[in-house]
C-alpha cells in the first residue's frame, strides 16, 4: 500500500505543481491547490497510472465536482474503489 500511496502522492504533487512532502494525509485537494478542473486531471491521471477506467463512475459518494473536498486519504481510497471495481468487470475474454 505504500508504493501505492506513494505513487498518487506523486502524482498529485505534479498535477497540482507542489512539492510530494507537502501533501499530508488530511490536507484536502482543495487546500493543496486543487479545484474542480485539477481534480478532474488528478482523476484522468490516476487511470493512467492505475490502469483502470473512472470514466463514467461515480467515485465513491463523492462526484468530480466535490472532489476537491477530499484529503489526500479519502481520495486515494475512492480512486483504489473505483479501480478495484473497474478491475473487475473487465471482460477478459476475447
Amino acid at each position: 500500500m505504500h508504493n501505492i500511496e506513494s505513487r498518487f502522492r506523486r502524482l498529485v504533487a505534479e498535477v497540482l505543481e507542489i512539492d510530494p512532502k507537502t501533501i499530508k494525509p488530511d490536507s484536502t485537494l482543495e487546500q493543496l491547490g486543487s479545484d474542480s478542473l485539477r481534480g478532474l486531471e488528478i482523476i484522468m491521471e490516476a487511470e493512467l497510472a492505475f490502469l483502470c477506467n473512472l470514466q463514467g463512475q461515480q467515485i465513491g459518494q463523492t462526484d468530480y465536482q466535490n472532489w476537491q473536498s477530499l484529503t489526500f486519504v479519502q481520495a486515494l481510497n475512492q480512486i483504489l474503489q473505483a479501480c478495484h471495481h473497474s478491475w473487475n468487470s473487465f471482460d477478459y475474454s476475447i
